[in-house]
């Protein structure tokens, strides 16, 4: 079974208990879970860093082969940046590759892994915009250029806009993408 990409960001090496002003919660800096007890974080904690612990019985690949499936990646998310306000919203790039070859440009990012062998890395905000630069080698990953200096770009968010967190048809749909990973 073939990994999928999924975006949303964190450093497994700086990752911290995130506190919030209520004493009884507990949120998980990465994917904004909350826990009623900081057990219940840590064991997520630790659970999420066992994910970015590289098994052994991974198959070795050479680095050009991730340097050239990084590139079709960033082409892949320049395909889907419209030309135009109207085309805008959420899109989704998925390409299938290897779990070695996800792990080894994803390594330290990895934030779920399923018994599918879906894994999943959560990119928020501009620090996940600056991370994907560094991982995918290159800054421009996000912005398509058209004539006449226009642009298109990703946008990534740290939370859903107020608006997208009470409309019924946003809830529906983000539970009906969260139901199927």
């Amino acid at each position: 079974m073939l990994p999928v990409i999924s975006y949303s960001i964190t450093n497994m090496s700086t990752l911290t208990t995130s506190f919030t002003t209520s004493a009884s919660e507990f949120i998980c800096p990465t994917c904004q879970k909350r826990y009623k007890k900081q057990g219940g974080l840590s064991r997520h904690l630790s659970i999420v860093k066992r994910y970015n612990i590289s098994h052994s019985d991974l198959d070795k690949l050479p680095e050009t082969n991730n340097e050239k499936f990084k590139s079709i990646l960033v082409y892949l998310i320049h395909r889907k940046l419209p030309h135009g306000f109207k085309k805008g919203g959420r899109q989704l790039v998925s390409l299938a590759c290897t779990e070695h070859q996800f792990f080894d440009i994803f390594k330290g990012y990895i934030h779920h892994h399923s018994n599918r062998n879906v894994y999943k890395c959560i990119f928020r905000g501009s620090a996940g915009y600056q991370i994907l630069s560094e991982i995918l080698n290159n800054p421009l990953w996000g912005r398509k250029f058209y004539d006449e200096e226009q642009q298109t770009y990703v946008v990534l968010f740290n939370d859903p806009p107020e608006h997208l967190k009470n409309n019924p048809l946003a809830i529906a749909t983000r539970c009906a993408t969260e139901s199927i990973a």
